[in-house]
């Protein structure tokens, strides 16, 4: 737990884009800073592939998905979105796979 201008943001471990993907959750500002572990498109491969995408899926699910249904997903690319949309497009990114998955515009 870190403060940058008068908020203060947590640093969450959410491995599987790279072994050491962290996000940074802000509480005060109900937003969730998710660099490449997921866009709106889903999870984001690391160079084309990716390294471990069942652990990708589970650290989503563990630690991004428990966050308020409201709370906003700011990711690396793209579009912001919040934690109740990435809920309901969960399930279509377990069935793509990685290959579907990777196939999705970042």
């Amino acid at each position: 737990l870190f403060e940058v201008a008068d908020v203060a943001l947590e640093v969450i471990h959410a491995p599987g884009h790279t072994p050491g993907s962290v996000v940074l959750y802000c509480e005060d500002l109900d937003a969730v800073f998710a660099g490449d572990v997921l866009t709106l498109a889903g999870p984001v491969p690391h160079e084309g592939e990716f390294a471990d995408f069942a652990r990708q899926l589970s650290s989503i699910g563990e630690q991004v998905l428990t966050l308020q249904a409201e709370t906003r997903i700011l990711p690396g690319h793209g579009d912001e979105f919040t934690v109740a949309v990435a809920e309901k497009r969960f399930d279509s990114w377990v069935a793509a796979g990685p290959e579907g998955a990777a196939a999705q515009v970042y």
